[in-house]
């Protein structure tokens, strides 16, 4: 336990070993927030994510940040803490209540395999391996996957109608989500958002009487979407996250991404961003591409832990 004197001006020293544990550099931001049990909390802001639980108050539903290379807080964060302390992972629950590896489908977006976004979602994979933890992947461009919209895919959802039957592709997607626990996005950043192929399977893949009017699904036999367990979306970008924040562009990522796409389809949904890539920065770039695969190998670890 380390204790810190309060100047006159309310002002503290934070003591190094929480400064190394978070990555805090002099003119790093700290967020200090509260928990509804009390708990008060600090984390660096230059990596910001979002944890939800949409049947959580408004008030507990709070903006949390972490660099890349600190301990995130929150179910993900405390099997990352103790992969980082060399423990092993805890059980988790799988979606049909019995204690069991994790499950998780992760849908993958990049054109290009020599990529960044390639190696975070390799290292991603490898803890999800490493933890005991099985999956499945949407590789959309390497599967080639149809992001437009046919008229009459349009029309069945403008419409509200069950007919014609989805196609093949959109039905071996939802079939996916619906035998996974968790449901991981893994992409880069294009102009402020998912690239238009990953935007496609949503509209797509997220159709009606199974992302929603699934009351009218099950009338008719159908499987609706159920309800998955953790969403985790990881998406990585050039600018970093402290830069996107003050011009007001990372909220509306998140906003976008968990508010709207995700909404209450999943019982916990959180948003990682993996800033300062940008190569007209050689050298930030390499060291934040060493943070990244670090956090993204011990995001994989702790899909779906419960939190302590």
């Amino acid at each position: 336990m380390d204790t810190t004197k309060v100047t006159k001006n309310g002002q503290v020293t934070i003591p190094v070993d929480f400064r190394r544990m978070l990555s805090i550099e002099p003119g790093n931001k700290v967020l200090f927030f509260q928990r509804e049990n009390g708990d008060v909390v600090i984390e660096n802001t230059v990596a910001p994510t979002r944890r939800e639980q949409p049947d959580a108050s408004a008030a507990a539903l709070a903006d949390s940040s972490a660099t890349s290379t600190a301990t995130p807080t929150g179910a993900l964060g405390d099997a990352a803490k103790n992969a980082a302390a060399g423990a092993a992972p805890p059980a988790t629950t799988g979606a049909h209540g019995d204690t069991r590896a994790m499950h998780t489908h992760v849908v993958y977006c990049h054109p290009s395999e020599s990529s960044l976004t390639a190696k975070v979602r390799d290292a991603f994979l490898r803890g999800l391996g490493d933890a005991g933890h099985t999956y499945t992947i949407s590789d959309l461009y390497k599967m080639g996957f149809r992001a437009d919209m046919t008229e009459q895919e349009y029309l069945r959802d403008a419409y509200y109608n069950l007919a014609p039957p989805l196609a093949s592709d959109v039905l071996a997607e939802q079939a996916l989500i619906n035998a996974a626990d968790a449901l991981v996005f893994i992409y880069p950043v294009f102009w402020t958002d998912a690239p238009a192929k990953l935007k496609g399977w949503f509209d797509r893949v997220w159709r009606y009487g199974f992302a929603y009017g699934q009351d009218d699904a099950r009338t008719a036999g159908l499987a609706p979407m159920r309800t998955l367990k953790t969403v985790l979306t990881i998406a990585i970008a050039g600018h970093t996250a402290e830069t996107l924040e003050e011009q007001g562009r990372l909220q509306s990522m998140v906003n976008v991404m968990l508010d709207d796409r995700i909404h209450t389809r999943a019982k916990a949904k959180e948003f990682i961003l993996l800033g300062g890539t940008e190569r007209s920065d050689p050298e930030l770039r390499a060291r934040m591409a060493k943070r990244h695969l670090e956090t993204a190998y011990r995001l994989a670890l702790g899909i779906g832990a419960p939190s302590t």
